[in-house]
């Protein structure tokens, strides 16, 4: 569910891991995702909108407008509909892709130990991105974005390989 539905594909030898570093440090993207698959490369940026579910509470965001709700069931069910929802928000967009985590916690539904989750657990968080990105050996393929933002995106990737990529940052973990 991106601005524009077109895809613009261009061909370029690059290495897919400093491409999506270059995104990711760019300062482009309030907000990422990044996808490691067999021969791709998944950049997802800037959310249209999100689901984010706990033990006690399902948040459905889309283009700033949020709406929480308490939710009963299985965290894959209430998350299908949730994303399912935000598909009704804007039917005429024709692509659509929706890219986060899922906590292990989830389990705990399906093997009766709910009782054992404290608090408000965090089992999910997703977005639907504004732009996506998609890197393999025969390039990249862009949904979403303006023009200028596409042209911006472009040159990240395109930079030369020998180009300074930021390999390690301080992580505080509580």
């Amino acid at each position: 569910m991106s601005p524009t539905d077109e895809q613009l594909r261009t061909a370029l030898a690059t290495d897919p891991i400093a491409a999506v570093a270059r995104l990711a440090d760019s300062g482009m993207f309030a907000e990422y995702v990044v996808y490691e698959r067999p021969g791709e490369w998944i950049f997802a940026g800037d959310a249209l909108g999100s689901v984010a579910l706990d033990t006690d509470r399902l948040c459905i965001t889309w283009r700033g407008e949020t709406r929480t709700n308490s939710w009963t069931g299985r965290p894959a069910e209430v998350i299908g509909a949730a994303l399912e929802e935000l598909r009704t928000l804007e039917p005429d967009a024709g692509y659509y892709g929706a890219y986060g985590w899922l906590a292990f916690e989830s389990c705990a539904y399906g093997l009766g130990l709910r009782e054992q989750l404290d608090g408000r657990t965090p089992l999910a968080h997703l977005i639907v991105p504004r732009i996506e990105v998609r890197i393999d050996e025969s390039g990249a393929r862009l949904h979403g974005g303006t023009p200028s933002e596409q042209d911006a995106i472009l040159r990240l990737i395109a930079e030369p390989q020998d180009a300074d990529v930021r390999t390690e940052a301080p992580l505080d973990i509580y």
